[in-house]
């Protein structure tokens, strides 16, 4: 049906200016000290000791000790003037728009309305304020939410469901009683002023609605339908069109039939709750009813307007001196009660009956519908007085009902009968409500005074809102040239980021390749360096070990030492070191050394520049035992998925020289297949 609606904006803004005021925390600090009484009368230390029902009861019991003081009756008047204001600001700006079509009051109502509407869902607990409503026709869109919360039955609406769901398939009596049915709902429709003015497709749609509820009472109760079937589903029928006006696009498939089942809920939790005086069944029940309802009609028109009374007994004595006002009542108002007025009085009229009635479901003792009879023979007493028979009378009612008005009942009820229902209100709630009077606004509350302090919106001419408009439309466009170059703006903001970040990026790696080409150059010149100092010395070594190879062979070819000493000599000049004798072994040892120690320095320089430092190697290593016993484990598996078992030495050896290439090739597939994985 209609779609959630948010919170209202000026229904938060009163609740926080509410709680921020003086007289608010006042009266919660004087609740606070009434709930603390309580506790220490119940020697309770802490209130969260207490359960969630006790809670609720210290808090009722808190709450009407702080009614009837002056600080209750402060916080009134301040949320009253705050509402006032607030909902007066919400709707300001609606009314001044060109395109509404509604006045303030409606434009109220309906902000109202909704508010109302949301906090009743939001805490179903509340419906028992809406006897404040008592004696005043709802407004439309509350109006579908309050009768929608008292009479919906979701056993039957889901019963309904599952039985539309089971019925996929009718046969050709149903549909002949669909047919009867729906024709029938067409000429009721048809009869009834108010829906004459209907669309046709809001039309299908009350006819397509009121057909399937009709249609599964006379299938589950399996009887035939009574006129009053047809009219007392007329008054739900009036506000589904009206909510159809306000959310027509919404009913359309699944939404039409949960509607279907939601009416079907209502209509018969109706149809079951009735009086027993409204079931014209013929039964002894049902006369008892009628003989009871008729003496409490008797008594009320008795104490309201005796001269009306004694004229009726007059008209309906004619031929029968024995009959009594109940039973008089009874007879001519039977009709009337048992359709509950629907298609004696207008349609709005007999809503704003049904409202007061729905409202009042469980308070019996107002006796909400008889009040409404003895009202509207009220309302017809002078055209009654010239009455002489029971005929006169029934075709004065049957004329002049269709003329009456809401205004008039509400005028006659706050009259009569008001006190006595504000009284029995009272005396069940346990405390005055403040109940809305059509005429004076009641209680210490004053009436708004706001709504006269606004300004009231400006009445525009054709061509002022022709240029309104214009106006719009450039300011749109030029919001919307705004908008596009600062989109524009905003993505050449973005690529130059990217460009930017993009060139330090590059800039960086530029940066980095230059310092390792540095550090390279740097590197192999140590190592030329190296490399020329380590062939020098070599070099060097060389002719030192050649020198004393030649030394040694010259000292074979000698016939004695005397005589080597003797020519080596006379030979040789005399130089500091031939002056000094040593020994051969020595001056060999100390070449080999050399040579280790040069050699060794040149391993380990190959050695670490292949393989690095020795925590280096060792990691190498350990990666190469751990890709070394993978690749083992890897052929064991793939040897147990294509053999079935791990080959042995002793396998390979047995095969045939094919069979060990073909083995070999399948196996290494396998392999390269499990290192893609």
């Amino acid at each position: 049906m209609a779609a959630k609606r948010a919170e209202a904006p000026w229904l938060s803004h009163a609740k926080e200016d509410i709680s921020s005021t003086k007289e608010w925390k006042e009266l919660v600090s004087e609740v606070f000290e009434a709930v603390r009484q309580q506790l220490t009368e119940n020697h309770v230390s802490y209130f969260s000791d207490l359960t969630d029902s006790e809670k609720i009861l210290f808090l009722d019991r808190a709450s009407k000790l702080v009614r009837t003081s002056f600080r209750h009756s402060n916080l009134v008047a301040r949320v009253s003037a705050i509402l006032d204001q607030q909902i007066n600001d919400g709707i300001m700006e609606e009314l001044m728009n060109p395109s509404n079509k509604k006045p303030k009051t409606e434009l109220v109502l309906d902000s109202a309305s909704d508010a109302c509407a949301d906090l009743l869902k939001k805490w179903p607990d509340l419906r028992s304020k809406l006897l404040t409503c008592l004696n005043r026709p709802l407004p439309l869109k509350l109006r579908k939410v309050i009768w929608e919360m008292f009479l919906l039955n979701p056993k039957i609406r889901d019963e309904y469901l599952n039985r539309k769901l089971k019925s996929s398939k009718t046969n050709n009596n149903t549909n002949t009683i669909e047919s009867s049915i729906e024709q029938r709902c067409e000429a009721f429709l048809a009869s009834e002023q108010s829906f004459q003015g209907l669309s046709s497709q809001h039309s299908s749609i009350v006819i397509y609605v009121m057909k399937n509820c009709l249609t599964y009472k006379h299938s589950s109760l399996k009887e035939s339908l009574a006129d009053t079937d047809y009219l007392l589903i007329l008054p739900f029928v009036k506000v589904l069109v009206q909510d159809i006006s306000i959310h027509g696009d919404s009913y359309h498939g699944d939404s039409l039939n949960s509607t279907v089942a939601n009416f079907v809920g209502i209509f018969f939790t109706f149809m079951e709750l009735r009086p027993t005086y409204m079931k014209d069944s013929g039964t002894k029940e049902f006369h008892a009813a009628l003989k009871e309802i008729g003496d409490t009609m008797a008594t009320i028109l008795e104490s309201q307007d005796h001269q009306l009374a004694a004229s009726i007994v007059k008209s309906f004595a004619q031929g029968n001196n024995s009959a009594s006002l109940a039973s008089c009542l009874s007879s001519l108002m039977r009709s009337y009660l048992r359709s509950s007025f629907v298609g004696y009085l207008p349609m709005d009229v007999v809503c704003y009956i049904w409202d007061q009635h729905i409202l009042s479901m469980k308070l019996q003792k107002l006796n909400c519908i008889p009040t409404f009879a003895v009202v509207l023979l009220i309302l017809l007493k002078d055209k009654i007085l010239m009455c002489h028979n029971e005929k006169d009378v029934e075709e004065v009612l049957l004329s002049g009902a269709k003329e009456l008005k809401t205004r008039q009942f509400q005028n006659e009820i706050d009259e009569r009968f008001m006190p006595s229902w504000k009284q029995q209100i009272n005396d069940l709630q346990g405390s005055e409500l403040p109940l809305v009077d059509p005429v004076a606004t009641l209680g210490a509350t004053q009436p708004w005074t706001w709504w006269f302090q606004e300004r009231p919106a400006t009445r525009q001419r054709p061509e002022d809102r022709q240029a309104a408009r214009e106006a719009r439309e450039m300011e749109r466009l030029l919001l919307q040239k705004q908008r596009r170059k600062e989109e524009i703006q905003r993505q050449r903001e973005e690529e130059q980021t990217l460009r930017d970040v993009f060139n330090k990026d590059k800039q960086t790696q530029v940066d980095k390749i230059t310092s390792l080409e540095h550090e390279l150059t740097q590197e192999r010149q140590t190592r030329h360096l190296m490399e020329q100092e380590m062939s020098s010395e070599i070099r060097q070594l060389q002719e030192q070990l050649a020198r004393f190879q030649a030394q040694k062979g010259q000292e074979h070819l000698a016939p004695s030492r005397h005589s080597l000493s003797a020519a080596k000599s006379a030979s040789l000049p005399p130089t500091p070191v031939s002056s000094i004798a040593v020994p051969q072994s020595s001056q060999k040892d100390e070449v080999k050394n050399i040579l280790k120690g040069l050699l060794s320095q040149a391993m380990y320089g190959v050695n670490h520049l292949i393989h690095g430092t020795a925590q280096e190697n060792e990691a190498i290593q350990e990666v190469a035992k751990q890709v070394l016993k993978t690749t083992r484990q890897e052929c064991e598996k793939a040897q147990l998925t294509l053999f079935g078992k791990e080959l042995s030495d002793e396998d390979w050896i047995n095969m045939t020289t094919e069979q060990r290439y073909d083995n070999k090739e399948i196996l290494l597939n396998k392999l390269k297949e499990l290192h893609r994985k």
